[in-house]
């Protein structure tokens, strides 16, 4: 018996050692702190007439989502509604990818009102990308987007931001957004085999 469990061990060790060497794919971690909104922590929200909000009204995943924006024509002012973090993303970056999911309600034909990600110059708050924006209502369903940010962000600090804008106009626009991503895979330093 112990001859044939050493045949069998001596068998695979030489398989394995002549197999060829598969790469491996870089090691990625998503960067954004409370994408799925299940927390209170994470997100910085601006004071504004209608700042955004936790909310357990809809959700994609788990319980809860963040509402920007403004559901009520009654109440429809001029408004900002965003939340945002600040990520640093390492210059070694091989793919940065953000994902998200959102549902867009909105109260008719828009001119002015919509939501949109926007990347932001943390120190003073301009304006370096918008690379993605949205006026029209998603009829009650949720979408995905996945943007690839590799050449914006690698090795920045960017301030990643989410917002609606109403023009107060009576016919309100509001966001729930959920399951936010900031996929990060990075270069292997790993010996590459001879």
């Amino acid at each position: 018996m112990r001859t044939l469990v050493r045949f069998l061990l001596a068998a695979m060790i030489m398989l394995l050692a002549a197999a060829p060497a598969f790469s491996q794919e870089p090691p990625c971690s998503n960067l954004v702190i409370n994408g799925s909104f299940e927390e209170d922590g994470g997100w910085h929200r601006e004071k504004t007439p209608k700042p955004a909000s936790f909310t357990t009204d809809k959700a994609l995943d788990g319980s809860r989502s963040m509402l920007l924006g403004n559901l009520d024509p009654s109440t429809d002012v001029l408004a900002f509604s965003s939340i945002w973090q600040d990520i640093t993303v390492p210059p070694d970056a091989a793919s940065v990818t953000l994902s998200f999911h959102y549902l867009l309600v909105s109260s008719g034909p828009q001119v002015f009102d919509e939501a949109k990600f926007v990347l932001l110059n943390p120190a003073d708050g301009s304006t370096l990308a918008v690379p993605w924006r949205e006026k029209l209502d998603t009829a009650g369903e949720w979408r995905s987007v996945q943007i690839d940010l590799t050449t914006l962000t690698r090795g920045k600090t960017l301030r990643f931001y989410f917002g609606v804008v109403n023009d107060g106009n009576g016919r309100p626009t509001a966001m729930y957004i959920d399951d936010v991503r900031l996929l990060v895979c990075t270069v292997s330093h790993a010996p590459t085999p001879t």
